[in-house]
């Protein structure tokens, strides 16, 4: 509390430079671990964006409830591993040519892929051509602010103004087309994006201690979360399917003056990222809803390229879909909620990538346990920091996402 009165008698006597505001934020946020950032920094914070507004004299987020202001918020347990597995193995028919192990991974003859229930072949699916379908998808990208609180996850898409459709697509509520935004000015699109950046206690806490770090994210999307580590005093590389989404951050991290701590990477192949990687090495990867939006079997290699380029020591920081949340959506009352199955009898495939709650145009979504992102990082070596489920239950899912925190051993 004496430090508020402190910045807030400085704030009286004199016109505060922004910058020391925002090293005042970052060495709070250093002294606090994530369950301890509370009052004083959720006022500083404040203090902070107010002298904002009050230096540009406009608003640096879009109006939001009360609801997503930052606050403490709880986790569930994620899954062991014999439960991933028996849950997993209970759901796979009689007449499966899939394999199931001790952590759910199931396995499938050469040329095919486990879609949940079956094994499907590569051959004639739209997974031939594996970055051209994630690409087709994913230039409709997240576009609502979204925060971490006591209630679960609270999000204002649903008060958020209809997004322009894009090339005769509309997009789903609270997503929008990169392609579409790049219309606006540069102004406009910072605006745009501070409207839906990330700011709560969660990705501050990361932004303070990311400082001086090199980052890469993996589909990055928007960079809601993760252009703050870039403004914080991070370095990250953002890599993307879409080189339109890349667009979008590339313009806003320019308007923040940070353009010199960030570079892009358009990924078209596993073998592209490669050449892209080569001789590049990072103290944290980031993989914020993307490594689990196509079939193991094909995400597994990149997998192990950003493994190979992540010191020993560094942290990988992912946020994927839990096995609880696929298990939900079996049941009609949620799983037919957003789109029907494509087997009505079968239930609820990683194919129906919409049970992710991504849309009905989501080619595939896969659940990942923290026993099964580890089995499926081998030969690398890993060890758990913390994994927790988080949900909102204003849609009855208390676990709607699955949050890893490993660190590379070897």
């Amino acid at each position: 509390m004496a430090l508020v009165v402190f910045l807030f008698v400085c704030f009286l006597f004199k016109d505060a430079d922004l910058r020391s505001w925002k090293t005042q934020l970052r060495e709070l946020q250093e002294e606090r671990n994530a369950t301890d950032m509370d009052a004083d920094l959720r006022s500083l914070k404040t203090q902070l964006r107010e002298l904002q507004e009050k230096k540009t004299g406009q608003k640096s987020t879009k109006s939001v409830s009360k609801h997503l202001s930052s606050q403490p918020f709880k986790m569930y347990e994620c899954a062991t591993d014999a439960e991933a597995a028996k849950i997993q193995r209970d759901l796979v028919p009689a007449d499966s040519q899939a394999q199931c192990d001790e952590v759910g991974i199931c396995t499938c003859p050469t040329g095919s892929f486990f879609d949940g229930f079956h094994c499907r072949e590569f051959a004639g699916s739209s997974w031939e051509d594996q970055f051209g379908t994630l690409k087709k998808k994913w230039k409709e990208v997240p576009a609502a602010k979204e925060v971490y609180g006591s209630d679960g996850i609270a999000t204002d898409s649903e008060g958020r103004d209809a997004e322009a459709e894009y090339e005769g697509d509309v997009p789903d509520p609270g997503r929008a087309f990169s392609a579409q935004i790049l219309k606006k000015s540069d102004q406009e699109i910072e605006a745009y994006w501070d409207g839906m950046m990330a700011d709560d206690t969660f990705t501050m806490f990361h932004a303070s201690i990311f400082v001086g770090k090199r980052v890469i994210d993996i589909g990055s999307g928007l960079a809601r979360q993760t252009l703050q580590f870039a403004i914080h005093g991070a370095h990250v590389t953002f890599a993307d399917v879409v080189p339109t989404n890349l667009e979008v951050i590339r313009r806003v991290a320019r308007a923040k003056g940070v353009e010199d701590r960030t570079s892009y990477i358009t990924v078209s192949s596993v073998n592209q990222l490669g050449k892209d990687l080569d001789g590049k090495y990072f103290d944290v990867v980031t993989s914020f809803g993307s490594m689990h939006m196509a079939p193991r079997e094909l995400n597994q290699p990149e997998y192990h390229l950003l493994a190979s380029h992540l010191k020993t020591g560094g942290k990988w920081l992912q946020l994927a879909y839990p096995l609880q949340r696929w298990i939900d959506m079996q049941r009609g009352d949620l799983g037919t909620f957003w789109c029907p199955p494509k087997d009505k009898q079968l239930g609820v495939a990683f194919s129906d990538g919409w049970w992710g709650g991504d849309g009905c145009r989501t080619p595939f979504a896969e659940w990942y346990e923290p026993g099964k992102w580890l089995k499926n990082m081998k030969p690398y070596s890993f060890s758990m920091n913390w994994c927790g489920g988080i949900g909102d239950p204003k849609v009855h899912l208390a676990n709607e996402f699955i949050w890893f925190d490993f660190v590379k051993l070897g």
